[in-house]
């Protein structure tokens, strides 16, 4: 069996029939995501795993907009401890406004710095509400499972095509 390389790395199978389709839809602009239990568990400190920084390298490479909307207010210094905080255009976090939950403002926010609409961005999040919340807007939106991953990218790019 051939192995894939992105980056110098060896890649899943999924990753590598992304990377060799370049299946990024072209009508793609902006990728939001959240950091607790999307990018990183909880209690992770000082390392995320190897497909995250593989999926945000791909994706910075692709000319693809990245975004952080996050309630946690560590989140730009956590970014700066994984050494991928040069990959984000925009973070938007909570600065211990604990009634306020919602991520609507940082949507918005992403969208008018960005200049990109709504429907040109996906946006990954572990917490439903969040999904519900960037949907109201016509962002698309993926929910995570367990920590992002490869499928979770080609289940975002799928719903671009699906129109």
């Amino acid at each position: 069996m051939n192995k894939i390389y992105y980056n110098n790395a060896v890649i899943n199978n999924m990753a590598s029939e992304i990377v060799q389709n370049n299946k990024i839809p072209p009508n793609l602009k902006a990728v939001i995501f959240d950091l607790d239990d999307t990018l990183r568990r909880n209690n992770q400190m000082f390392n995320l795993d190897k497909d995250i920084i593989d999926i945000l390298n791909y994706l910075k490479n692709n000319n693809i907009i990245l975004a952080l909307a996050s309630l946690n207010p560590w989140a730009p210094y956590l970014l700066q401890e994984y050494k991928v905080s040069h990959l984000f255009n925009y973070i938007c976090c909570n600065n211990f406004n604990i009634e306020n939950c919602d991520k609507t403002q940082m949507f918005l926010l992403i969208m008018q710095n960005s200049g990109i609409p709504a429907e040109n961005i996906i946006f990954f999040d572990d917490l439903q509400i969040h999904i519900q919340c960037a949907m109201k807007l016509g962002i698309k939106s993926i929910l995570v499972k367990s920590l992002l991953n490869w499928n979770d990218i080609k289940n975002g790019f799928d719903l671009f095509y699906d129109h």
